[in-house]
C-alpha cells in the first residue's frame, strides 16, 4: 500500500516499472472483462484511449456545447425537485446529469429503445453495486448485458459515437468483442458512477455547510477553486492497482516483480507535507496539486468534462438552494471500496 503523495505520483508516472491492472481492485472482483483503457498499458493503452480522448477533449467541450447542455439538464432537474418540494439528489441530480451527458453523441450516443427505462435500469445496478463481491458480480453482469445491447444496436445502425467506432474496429478485426464490451462498462463507471459520487459528496458538503453555500452564491468566481478543493477533500476514487514489472526499492522495502501495489490517491491528497492543514477545507488553497483524477498516462480522460460538470452543477445549486436541508431521518451513509459511494441524499426544501 502506497499512501504518500510523492510515492503515489512516482508510481503513477512510472509506466516502465509499474503496469496498470490487471484489475482495478485487490483482490479482484466484479467483471472479468478487459477494462480498457484503464487496465491496458503501452501501445495497447494508447490505442484504446484514442476512442475516448477526442470526444472528451477540450476542443470537444465547446464543439458539442457541453456547458450549455449540462446547465440545461441541471436546471430542469432542480425545477422538478422544487415542484416536488424535495427529492433524492443522488438519483435526480448526481446520477441523472452525467448519465444524460454520456448517453448522447459523441459519447455513448442515445440509448436504444426507451431512454428512461434503460437509464433507470442502469441507475439501479450502479447504486446497488456497493463494491461487495457478491453484489458486484450481479451488477457487473447486468451492466455487461446493457453494454452488449448498445453495441449490437450500433453494429446494425452506426452513429457518431464511441460504441459505433468500437464496433467498426471489431468488424475490422482490430478490437475483440470483449474489449469493446469492457470499454462500455468502464464508461458506465468512469462516466456516470464516479461523477455521480463526486457530485453527491460536494452537494452534501454544501447542504451541511450553508455558510459555504452562501459564500459561493455571493462570489461565483470562487466556485472553480472551491470545486477543486472539495474534490481533493472528498474525491470519490480511493485509489487504484498497479503491478510491479521488476524489483523496486521503496523506502527500504523491496517490491518484487509481480507484486500488486495499491496506490491510495485520497491519502495522497491529505499528505501534510504537500497540503497545509489537509484536514481543513480551504476554498482559496493554492496551489492545489491534488491527484484526484490521477496523473500520467492513465489520468482520467474525462477530467475536463467532470470538472466542467461539477462547476456548473455547484453554480446552479448554490443559486437555487436558498433553503434546503436533509430530509427527516436521512443519515447519509457511504459504501467504501475502490470508490466512496454515497447511497442517497434525500432533501426537503424550506
Amino acid at each position: 500500500v502506497v499512501s504518500r503523495y510523492d510515492d503515489v505520483r512516482r508510481i503513477l508516472l512510472d509506466t516502465r516499472r509499474f503496469a496498470s491492472g490487471p484489475s482495478h481492485s485487490i483482490p479482484a472482483f466484479g467483471s472479468s472483462l478487459p477494462m480498457v483503457p484503464l487496465d491496458a498499458n503501452g501501445e495497447r493503452h494508447g490505442r484504446f484511449r484514442r476512442f475516448v480522448a477526442e470526444p472528451m477533449s477540450g476542443s470537444a467541450l465547446s464543439r458539442f456545447q457541453y456547458e450549455d447542455r449540462i446547465r440545461t439538464i441541471t436546471r430542469e432537474r432542480l425545477r422538478l425537485i422544487s415542484v416536488a418540494g424535495g427529492g433524492d439528489l443522488m438519483s435526480e441530480i448526481a446520477f441523472w446529469v452525467p448519465a444524460a451527458i454520456m448517453f448522447a453523441e459523441p459519447l455513448l450516443g442515445q440509448a436504444t429503445g426507451n431512454d428512461d427505462v434503460l437509464l433507470d435500469e442502469l441507475r439501479e445496478h450502479i447504486f446497488n453495486l456497493k463494491y461487495v463481491p457478491a453484489r458486484s458480480q450481479d451488477a457487473s453482469a447486468a451492466m455487461e448485458a446493457i453494454a452488449r445491447r448498445i453495441l449490437a444496436d450500433r453494429a446494425a445502425c452506426p452513429r457518431d459515437d464511441i460504441p459505433s467506432r468500437l464496433m467498426s474496429s471489431v468488424g475490422a478485426g482490430e478490437v475483440e468483442m470483449d474489449e469493446a464490451v469492457g470499454m462500455i462498462v468502464l464508461l458506465f463507471f468512469g462516466g456516470i458512477e464516479t461523477p455521480a459520487n463526486a457530485i453527491g459528496l460536494q452537494l452534501l458538503h454544501l447542504i451541511e455547510h450553508p455558510e459555504d453555500r452562501a459564500h459561493l452564491k455571493a462570489e461565483p468566481a470562487a466556485i472553480a477553486a472551491a470545486v477543486e478543493e472539495l474534490h481533493r477533500f472528498y474525491g470519490p476514487s480511493q485509489g487504484g492497482r498497479r503491478t510491479a514489472l521488476e524489483d523496486v526499492d521503496l523506502h527500504g522495502a523491496t517490491l518484487k516483480a509481480g507484486d500488486p501495489v495499491w496506490v491510495m490517491k485520497n491519502a495522497a491528497n491529505h499528505d501534510a507535507s504537500v497540503f497545509d492543514n489537509p484536514g481543513e477545507i480551504q476554498f482559496d488553497r493554492s496551489p492545489n496539486r491534488h491527484v484526484g483524477f490521477g496523473v500520467g498516462a492513465h489520468r482520467c480522460p474525462g477530467a475536463q468534462i467532470a470538472t466542467l460538470m461539477l462547476n456548473v452543477i455547484v453554480e446552479e445549486f448554490v443559486a437555487w438552494a436558498d433553503s434546503i436541508e436533509l430530509a427527516p431521518g436521512e443519515h447519509p451513509t457511504w459504501t467504501m471500496g475502490t470508490s466512496r459511494v454515497l447511497e442517497s441524499l434525500n432533501v426537503v426544501l424550506g
